[in-house]
């Protein structure tokens, strides 16, 4: 594959879809692929979805490392968001990182690559494991152990020292009645 690069600084899933575009985002976006710490060597699509107002499309990467010379395999997810509202998605990730939200921890994020703000697209890790919704459709004790795993993870994030934008409680108060409202819809018997 030939290193491809950026032509138009609005990037659709469908263009990142193709692999030299995928390519020429993650060469020029990574800071280690900009530097040349890594030597990027295949970066292979494996999925794109919709989720949202967003467009998500997932690479199968390799690269080498400079210093180290030995090859390197992840999982890369694009979230195209078309507009810069990725930018503070980035910003957060990179915050939780550094606080400590990363492997061997149990509570961690995705590893935070990089962000385009010419692509509108964030690039990170890909989030291994379940997602708690996908526990509704299972038994009792799954969906109690996989929320006692959740509420681990909000408990240890309430306890960073990390700081946040403090916004007014109204917002919040329509955004839980639109989620409340999705998750009833999808999952009707948890309804009540």
């Amino acid at each position: 594959m030939t290193k491809g690069a950026i032509d138009n600084p609005v990037i659709t899933e469908h263009a990142l879809a193709h692999e030299e575009q995928g390519y020429g985002l993650l060469s020029q976006t990574i800071p280690e692929f900009r530097s040349g710490v890594w030597r990027l060597l295949r970066c292979h699509v494996t999925a794109v979805r919709k989720q949202r107002r967003k467009r998500i499309v997932y690479y199968s990467v390799s690269w080498r490392e400079k210093a180290a010379g030995r090859a390197r395999a992840h999982e890369i997810v694009a979230k195209v968001y078309g507009s810069d509202r990725g930018a503070k998605a980035h910003a957060v990730l990179r915050q939780l990182w550094k606080a400590g939200f990363r492997p061997p921890a149990r509570q961690r994020v995705p590893r935070p690559y990089g962000y385009s703000a010419a692509a509108g697209t964030l690039l990170q890790g890909n989030a291994a494991g379940a997602a708690w919704a996908d526990s509704l459709q299972g038994s009792e004790a799954a969906i109690e152990s996989a929320s006692s795993r959740a509420a681990l993870w909000l408990l240890r994030l309430q306890r960073s020292p990390l700081a946040a934008e403090v916004y007014p409680w109204e917002s919040d108060a329509a955004s839980l009645r639109r989620f409340a409202a999705e998750l009833a819809h999808s999952f009707p018997p948890y309804a009540p």
